[in-house]
């Protein structure tokens, strides 16, 4: 059910000519099968980056935060979830680049190919 939820959320945000950068689900909490969180590219509007919360039920976008930069995205995506699906290289390497950046102890080289690893 949860991958039907994410496959739902990547084809609504498609079918609008948003890129997919990354996915995830809400929580592992098998109640929560029909949400997820979706970072996404809408490279035609002034706030280019949006973080969205997607309900299955109602197959829509909810809970905008919206970006004019990919650092500042990549925080919020971050911090909405655990879980990261990501769909592009150049982007696997941006959020370890970042999440080096922002704060957080640098990332050791386990953790990067961890981050690697969700790359399609």
């Amino acid at each position: 059910m949860l991958e039907q939820t994410i496959q739902n959320a990547i084809g609504l945000a498609k079918e609008n000519k948003m890129e997919v950068l990354a996915i995830k689900p809400h929580s592992m909490h098998p109640d929560d099968y029909y949400l997820s969180y979706i970072l996404v590219d809408r490279t035609t509007e002034e706030s280019r980056y949006v973080t969205w919360s997607y309900n299955s039920t109602t197959d829509n976008f909810d809970l905008g935060h919206y970006f004019e930069n990919t650092k500042d995205a990549l925080k919020d995506f971050h911090k909405r979830g655990d879980i990261v699906q990501i769909f592009d290289k150049e982007f696997a390497e941006d959020l370890i680049e970042e999440l080096n950046s922002i704060g957080y102890e640098p990332l050791n080289e386990d953790q990067q190919e961890y981050i690697r690893g969700f790359y399609r």
